[in-house]
């Protein structure tokens, strides 16, 4: 049943995701998109040196853009993705700190709150990771976002064979969407 539901939702992301990537500001120029693609690339060749170099290089040359906090709020989930949690914190970090008020910023926010409680589930603390995630649940309560977030860490609990842990989460779920009308 739970990887039923896990599938659905994983499904549902993807789509919605789909959307997220191509509704990007038509302001955004060709040389920042390449440069953005190229970082991701970099990332995902595991060359972590370079890909910090070109996070600095990207912020200096385009440091006006428009899409740049998005950019970097992605940049920090492909890292979290990846298990590297010290380069996404710290990405998110720069976003909070460069750009306070911005949608992105509460995205990362909420980021760097997910990516302590799946830090702790990989270091298998589970104890200090439920705790991460009531504490997550009861700062973020009110954010239209921590579903989505609540999925994701679900899935790492998934992902380590916790089932209990993940559907406790999936619970959660059901009675938070259900609260939220």
């Amino acid at each position: 049943m739970i990887r039923k539901i896990i599938l659905i939702s994983a499904i549902l992301f993807v789509l919605m995701f789909s959307q997220i990537t191509g509704e990007c500001s038509a302001a955004t120029s060709d040389n920042f998109v390449q440069a953005k693609q190229n970082i991701f690339s970099i990332i995902d060749k595991g060359d972590y040196a370079n890909a910090e170099l070109a996070i600095n290089k990207i912020c200096s040359d385009f440091s006006e853009e428009q899409g740049l906090p998005e950019a970097l709020y992605w940049l920090g989930v492909r890292y979290e993705w990846l298990g590297r949690p010290e380069e996404a914190n710290r990405i998110y970090q720069q976003v909070i700190s460069s750009y306070p008020g911005n949608i992105w910023s509460k995205k990362a926010k909420l980021g760097n709150a997910r990516n302590n409680a799946i830090s702790l589930i990989l270091l298998q603390n589970y104890k200090d990771a439920k705790q991460a995630i009531d504490n997550l649940i009861n700062v973020y309560s009110g954010d239209p976002n921590l579903a989505e977030t609540l999925y994701w860490i679900m899935y790492r609990f998934e992902w380590q064979n916790k089932d209990e842990d993940a559907k406790r989460i999936c619970h959660f779920l059901l009675i938070y969407s259900l609260s939220q009308g």
